[in-house]
């Protein structure tokens, strides 16, 4: 099984709520995906993101350095918003089992880092689910203030398979390093869906 780290209140509740309160309304400037059965509804903003998203950011990259230390060694970690920011789910979206691209701008993404803004979450879908090569290892539910991070590698198998009837939200940072852990691949990959 690839590290991971889930903990919860992490983050100061007033932040989080103003990163909530802050959210830009969903429009031409958030990018929408629907590919499918495998990943659809989805809508994603990373750039021009309002002040609190971005201390949010900066507090994330911080804790994403430790823990990347503690989990995997990794020395030089850099947080950053590229593909991430704001993550919309519509009610009934998905996103299949999957790993993550390798690299971009030159670096290896080495950490997934998610944090939930969902309150009171009661549905039965929408959790994060870690899959290792036999299965499902992890759920993760995407309650406010829920944090998790992944190591991203050819076999962080990870998604949120199962849809759900409400708006799931999120805020996701990438952790990059000049140099990719042990064994993965140098050649650049994009996202490998499991059951593509």
């Amino acid at each position: 099984m690839f590290p991971y780290e889930v903990r919860k209140n992490v983050f100061d509740p007033e932040l989080l709520q103003a990163v909530i309160s802050d959210r830009p309304a969903r429009s031409e400037d958030w990018q929408h995906f629907n590919n499918g059965p495998l990943e659809g509804g989805k809508w994603a903003k990373a750039d021009n993101l309002p002040a609190s998203a971005m201390k949010l950011a900066g507090q994330m990259a911080e804790l994403g350095k430790v823990w990347g230390q503690e989990l995997f060694g990794a020395d030089d970690l850099i947080g950053s918003v590229y593909g991430g920011g704001y993550h919309s789910i519509e009610p009934g979206g998905v996103l299949g089992i999957h790993t993550d691209f390798n690299r971009a701008g030159g670096k290896y993404r080495r950490a997934n880092m998610l944090c939930y803004l969902n309150k009171n979450w009661a549905d039965e879908g929408g959790c994060l689910e870690l899959h290792d090569d036999d299965g499902l290892v992890a759920e993760i539910v995407p309650e406010l203030g829920t944090v998790a991070l992944m190591e991203s590698s050819d076999r962080a198998w990870h998604g949120h398979p199962k849809p759900a009837k409400r708006w799931r939200h999120s805020f996701a940072i990438y952790l990059f390093s000049d140099s990719p852990q042990e064994g993965a691949t140098t050649m650049d990959k994009s996202t490998v869906f499991r059951d593509a």
